[in-house]
């Protein structure tokens, strides 16, 4: 088995707080509203392996796509994972997968919540 470290995007959004996360990292900050650190596969911005020895960093994507056994019986990462940095309160979020949302959605229906009730996920 071998450790790398991850390199990871910053993402920036409105709602992020002044050099949020690069405040956590200990780095110089961007000047810029900072939301979001994404550690995964996302295609919009996948970590980047950087290994112990000398070797040129790897997208966290193509390592998976090149050698999906890593995955076990997964298609793909099954997860993203954020380090969030608001500068004011924030919803919290879950999103289920197509399965779980379907069945909650039908639940839902079937129990008579109207479409737009403020009661329904």
């Amino acid at each position: 088995m071998s450790i790398f470290e991850i390199k990871s995007e910053i993402q920036h959004y409105a709602w992020g707080k002044l050099n949020g996360i690069s405040d956590i990292l200990g780095q110089s900050g961007s000047g810029s509203p900072e939301a979001e650190l994404w550690m995964g596969a996302h295609p919009k911005s996948p970590s980047l392996l950087i290994p112990c020895e000398e070797n040129q960093p790897q997208n966290l994507q193509e390592l998976l796509q090149a050698q999906p056994h890593l995955l076990g019986h997964h298609s793909s990462l099954p997860f993203l994972f954020k380090v969030l940095a608001s500068a004011a309160p924030l919803s919290l979020q879950a999103h289920p997968n197509r399965a779980q949302a379907a069945e909650g959605f039908q639940r839902e229906n079937d129990a008579g919540l109207a479409l737009l009730a403020i009661s329904r996920n």
